[in-house]
């Protein structure tokens, strides 16, 4: 009975939050690694133009749906360096790279499937990670006068609740909290439902049901707490031989 129960089980093990620590090596562009690139917005806007023609038909369409300033500058600039970076790992022209959706709705590169990456933003932090193992990345800008009560109570456990409530550093404990759920959610594809209140991230082990987050495989979640006000959470999949997580500041590294 209980070999038959853990067949239905796998684990998810979140990592104590540190603060973040820059890379300050030249990137490899190396799938057997797990980078992280950190993308400061306000830096490339005076670059906007250049950036731009990185774009498809499609994408400026797209992109005229944008009504407000600050989104049209993140998405020119995201998907450019998001380009930039996959032509560095494929070795192609950024011309050449055709996104297409999966069968769960997750992008990939056409022709490159064992290339896995994931993109998330907030305020003007883009992060983009990279590897050719399965990831979810969440950032978010701490908001202090953000009310999150409302929240936690449909989408946080007990547990997770009550550690909040006890925390010193509510906000900041929320976004962590809020974040390791949101990365690996984007990881398994999974998308917030009603079952999200079920993804574990209070840190430890966990051995959950692989239904309530449609997973198959076991997950390792990481923190980081980047300058004073950003909180950065990577799940990504378990696996036998540990997986080597670089961090950089693309913006600089672009120097490279």
């Amino acid at each position: 009975m209980v070999e038959q129960q853990l067949r239905h089980t796998i684990s998810v093990y979140c990592k104590p939050m540190s603060q973040c620590n820059f890379d300050h090596e030249k990137p490899k562009f190396n799938v057997e690694d797990l980078s992280i690139y950190i993308i400061d917005i306000p830096t490339h806007v005076d670059n906007l133009s250049v950036l731009y023609d990185f774009l498809t038909e499609t994408e400026k369409l797209k992109l005229e749906k944008y009504r407000q300033l600050k989104d049209r500058e993140r998405f020119i600039i995201g998907k450019a360096h998001l380009k930039q970076l996959i032509s560095l790992y494929l070795n192609i022209n950024t011309e050449s790279i055709d996104f297409i959706l999966n069968e769960n709705q997750k992008p990939f590169v056409k022709g490159f499937s064992n290339l896995n990456f994931n993109v998330s933003h907030s305020g003007n932090k883009i992060a983009i990670a990279i590897s050719k193992h399965p990831l979810g990345i969440d950032i978010e800008k701490i908001d202090y006068m953000f009310d999150f009560q409302s929240i936690i109570k449909v989408t946080f456990s007990n547990a997770e609740r009550n550690y909040i409530e006890n925390s010193k550093n509510k906000h900041s404990d929320f976004y962590m909290l809020w974040t390791r759920k949101e990365s690996i959610v984007k990881a398994t594809s999974k998308g917030i439902d009603d079952n999200f209140c079920k993804v574990p991230c209070l840190e430890g082990i966990h051995t959950i049901q692989k239904n309530e987050i449609e997973s198959e495989k076991s997950w390792i979640v990481t923190t980081k707490s980047i300058e004073t006000d950003y909180i950065l959470s990577l799940a990504y999949e378990s696996v036998p031989q540990p997986i080597r997580i670089k961090l950089f500041n693309w913006s600089k590294n672009l120097n490279y």
